[in-house]
């Protein structure tokens, strides 16, 4: 190259003051006005990028996935081989289980073990926050600009506040925006040319075909979604087919280079071979992830439920949020773009030189003079050279759209699959607009920026304290991991009785609890869990659904089903799904009410080999009972339903019972006398009594009037029994009721 075209490129003209040099080449770039506004003004756009970062990785709720994974990652470590069959169930005992999801669960559970509880929740957050970066870097692969991308990726971040737990499905969104950061870097790439930071020629694009190659090498084993991002691998190099052929006739640059289509038809074959030889379930591994699809009942999973349609969880208002401002702000720019043509004086057009004649005697005008003529190809050229990009961005939107709107769980996707394109829309609308709206424009977004940045983060501060701190039931000692999947809702005490008395049954109880269960104590099976989908058969989910649904009438069936499927225990939190199977569950005798504590209950069969083992193990005195009010009454109760029946011990139980909780007098007080008159001290039932009248006297205003009324007649009633106490049939009493 001659030392004159050196000094030419080295050359460039002098930029207006107000205005930042883009380069001409990136798509959708646009001249954006500085120069009047301090550097620091920048500083509210990062600002507001981390609060949503943190607003949108502290999603707090009821996780079961977290508890199924755990008890996953550990069984796999654990044994010599890979656990294929199910243990974790009774009903699909010993059949395939489909754990897709494996290197996730190893993955969560070697942060439990190695690094303790809390790093299993930090390791999550990170994650996720990492997606939200991804969806930043591929948006400002397209769109070049670092403000638009900031933006973008805070909505995106706020907006998944409701989707991202300790659960596989968040590494699923990690791995999509990973694949996406690929793609969106090779289209930006391809209109460039260039290595946007340091200026020199890019070898041909090469790192996001690393970076691809690591995200499909991982993702047929970490989430059963690697079908969906094969099929995004399929639609980019389609799109670049189509471009490429269209440059056999027209002066079209493909988006990439062929060598880096054969290396993307290369990532994806070799990954898909290894995904299917790696895999413990070989070329099933590809065939599994449509039975939730296809099947109509596991579709009627809150998570699976479309967004348009009522559920209880989860929520979907920052999903229309997010998709009204995806809609409005493209449509907005659009408007201003018509107004702007329309308002805008028609520049006058220049006239033709008059034509030659031919040797044909036809006309034709001087090549490169005046407007260009139907055969230049210079418009079609401009007009095809970003096809590609088009065809990607508008298949990506609808995608994303269509698999939000099939299912409420995939609102993350359309946010990482949409947003580059999006972004890249707007910014091409703004392009032409006057210098003086993009100053006041972007002088507007960086103020707003700092503004929007205090609210998140005093919004984020007040839920998080209000979600980790101020919610989390008292009395417990919780970590974090239990307070973000509120772990304190579950009935820890009921599930402690198992663990601790090495208690291993055959469990009925809600699905969400069966997780807990399922880590908290190895050896026990669940009737149902989280996995139904990947283990359970479409009449055993419905068979779950039809004794929480029962009516009482349906007793008798409900006994006869349990039996069928041998089931040995019930544990039933007190929550409103199971409010009709404890009804139910109540009316049958021969299930035995054990154990009571303030979230749930537990029934074990009469007869059974599970009751007898903690008879026995009661009677010797190594049965492990939890520390509290409810237990300690049905404690007492259990003692007395022996044969023969243990008063000398349930005594102390019951006073101490009524002693920490109050209310429990409506029931006790009757047993307590009882169990004094019985023994021969009515004295002491009588002193009792008094205390209790005292006591109950000093607490009138601290208990509510209901509540007062009831113990006031419990003890009337238990007086009437002791003895010189109105007539005979005034202290006939009869036995208390359990």
């Amino acid at each position: 190259m001659s030392t004159d075209s050196k000094r030419r490129r080295r050359t460039r003209p002098a930029q207006p003051a107000e205005v930042q040099e883009v380069s001409p080449g990136a798509p959708g770039s646009v001249a954006v006005p500085r120069g009047w506004l301090p550097r620091w003004t920048m500083a509210g756009v990062v600002l507001l990028y981390l609060a949503a970062c943190a607003f949108g990785v502290l999603e707090v709720h009821y996780s079961t996935d977290t508890w199924i994974g755990l008890a996953a990652g550990r069984q796999i470590l654990s044994e010599p081989t890979f656990p294929k069959a199910d243990t974790f169930s009774y009903p699909a005992y010993g059949q395939t289980w489909f754990n897709q999801n494996w290197l996730s669960h190893v993955f969560f559970w070697l942060l439990y073990d190695r690094l303790g509880p809390d790093a299993t929740v930090i390791g999550t957050w990170a994650i996720s926050a990492g997606t939200f970066t991804l969806v930043l870097l591929a948006t400002w692969f397209r769109c070049r600009s670092g403000l638009a991308a900031v933006l973008a990726a805070a909505i995106v971040a706020i907006a998944s506040r409701d989707w991202l737990s300790i659960r596989p499905a968040t590494i699923q969104f990690f791995l999509l925006a990973a694949a996406w950061l690929g793609f969106s870097a090779l289209i930006g790439q391809g209109a460039r040319r260039r290595w946007p930071l340091t200026g020199h020629r890019s070898i041909k694009g090469w790192w996001p075909m690393v970076l691809l190659l690591a995200t499909y090498g991982v993702w047929p084993h970490a989430h059963g979604s690697f079908l969906f991002g094969f099929g995004l691998l399929g639609l980019f190099l389609g799109c670049a087919v189509l471009t490429g052929l269209l440059a056999f006739k027209f002066p079209v640059r493909p988006p990439i280079h062929l060598s880096q289509g054969a290396a993307l038809v290369a990532i994806g074959l070799l990954t898909a071979a290894l995904g299917a030889i790696l895999s413990p379930y070989g070329l099933e591994n590809f065939t599994h992830p449509f039975k939730v699809v296809e099947s109509d009942v596991f579709r009627t999973v809150g998570e699976w439920i479309p967004p348009y349609r009522t559920a209880r969880f989860p929520g979907v208002l920052r999903f229309w949020i997010a998709l009204a401002i995806a809609v409005a702000t493209p449509l907005t720019f659009l408007v201003v773009r018509v107004l702007q043509a329309w308002l805008a004086p028609e520049p006058p057009r220049k006239a033709w030189p008059v034509a030659s004649e031919g040797a044909l005697g036809s006309a034709s005008a001087p090549t490169g003079a005046g407007e260009p003529t139907d055969r230049d190809p210079r418009p079609v050229s401009a007009a095809l050279s970003g096809l590609n990009a088009v065809l990607f961005d508008v298949a990506a939107v609808g995608i994303g759209l269509y698999m939000a709107m099939f299912a409420r769980r995939f609102a993350p996707l359309f946010y990482i699959l949409a947003t580059p394109a999006l972004v890249t829309w707007i910014m091409q609308l703004a392009r032409p607009l006057p210098a003086r709206i993009k100053r006041y424009g972007r002088a507007l977004v960086l103020l707003g920026a700092w503004t929007g940045a205090a609210v998140s983060a005093v919004v984020t501060y007040r839920l998080a304290y209000r979600e980790l701190v101020t919610d989390v039931a008292r009395g417990g000692t919780y970590d974090l991991l239990d307070r973000v999947t509120h772990n304190d809702h579950t009935p820890l005490a009921a599930v402690e009785f198992l663990r601790r008395n090495g208690l291993t049954p055959n469990v009925m109880t809600e699905w969400k609890v069966a997780a807990a269960i399922m880590f908290y104590v190895p050896g026990a099976r669940v009737f149902i869990d989280g996995r139904a989908q990947q283990v359970y058969t479409e009449q055993e989910y419905m068979t779950y659904l039809g004794l929480l649904n029962a009516p009482p009438s349906q007793g008798a069936q409900v006994a006869q089903v349990l039996d069928r499927y041998g089931t040995d225990l019930l544990l039933l939190p007190n929550w409103d799904v199971t409010r009709r199977l404890i009804e139910v569950i109540e009316r049958q005798p021969q299930w035995r009410l054990v154990l009571e504590e303030p979230m749930a209950a537990i029934w074990m069969r009469d007869g059974s080999r599970l009751l007898s083992e903690v008879i026995e193990r009661e009677r010797a005195g190594t049965l492990w009972w939890p520390d509290n009010p409810e237990t300690q009454w049905r404690h007492g109760l259990f003692l007395a339903g022996l044969q023969p029946p243990d008063t000398q011990r349930a005594l102390p139980l019951w006073q101490t019972a009524v002693e920490r909780r109050p209310s429990l007098g409506v029931r006790a007080y009757s047993w307590i006398v009882n169990a004094l008159l019985k023994d021969g001290r009515p004295e002491e039932a009588t002193e009792y009594l008094q205390q209790q009248r005292a006591r109950l006297a000093k607490m009138q205003h601290d208990l509510p009037p209901d509540l007062h009324t009831q113990l006031s007649d419990a003890i009337r009633r238990c007086e009437a029994l002791l003895p010189g106490y109105g007539t005979p049939q005034d202290r006939s009493g009869g036995e208390p009721r359990r």
